[in-house]
């Protein structure tokens, strides 16, 4: 029955989260805590409005997709590389169905921050939802297909992390072209979309394949 399978998911989805004790709250301190603190102090430092309104874009950019992979890679680390890997994959070939719903919980979280940034700001960061959101998946497609081949959660992190880094100096000429940073803020819900459903494809294909090849070689 769907229903038995999705009720399933969820009790495996709150037991792999709950297992995490308090690194589950790392991204709720970026998003709900340290991001709106540091919009607060830039506009009562006397920032202009507008020019808060795009540094707080850019700020939600690079930490807002990089926490997509937090829940997904501490949280279902025992699939990846814990002592009872094997017997959990004994009982379930592939988590992927999981892990694409904790993404959604985390985008829904990153929803519920921009509602807060129009409520407390007046900043309507909308626009951008369809980059972000992007930007979210292929932090989590990347990050989940490397601990889905070289099984080394560690590893992934680190390699996401890297190019975090990468986003944070997006605005140099030279790392442009590998850089998902957007340096203008959208007019609509759509525009400047085009190059990230690049983006969109390549991570899909890459999530893909590295799931067939861990359901293979697991």
């Amino acid at each position: 029955m769907p229903a038995e399978k999705l009720i399933r998911s969820i009790k495996l989805i709150q037991l792999n989260l709950k297992s995490m004790g308090l690194l589950y709250f790392i991204p709720y301190v970026f998003l709900f805590l340290i991001l709106p603190l540091s919009t607060y102090i830039s506009l009562t430092s006397g920032t202009a409005k507008e020019q808060c309104f795009l540094n707080s874009y850019f700020q939600i950019q690079m930490f807002c997709p990089f926490f997509a992979v937090w829940w997904t890679l501490f949280g279902f680390r025992e699939f990846s590389e814990g002592k009872m890997r094997e017997l959990l994959l004994v009982y379930q070939k592939s988590i992927l169905k999981e892990l694409i719903i904790v993404w959604v919980y985390y985008i829904l979280h990153m929803i519920i921050m921009l509602v807060l940034y129009l409520c407390l700001f007046g900043f309507n960061y909308f626009h951008s939802m369809m980059i972000l959101t992007i930007q979210s998946f292929a932090f989590f497609s990347v990050g989940i297909s490397l601990s889905f081949l070289i099984k080394n959660i560690a590893l992934s992190f680190v390699i996401c992390i890297l190019y975090e880094l990468i986003g944070m100096f997006g605005q140099i000429d030279i790392l442009q072209p590998i850089s998902m940073l957007s340096l203008s803020f959208p007019q609509n819900f759509f525009d400047g979309i085009v190059p990230y459903l690049f983006i969109l494809l390549v991570s899909m294909i890459l999530l893909i394949f590295s799931n067939l090849f861990a359901k293979k070689y697991a």
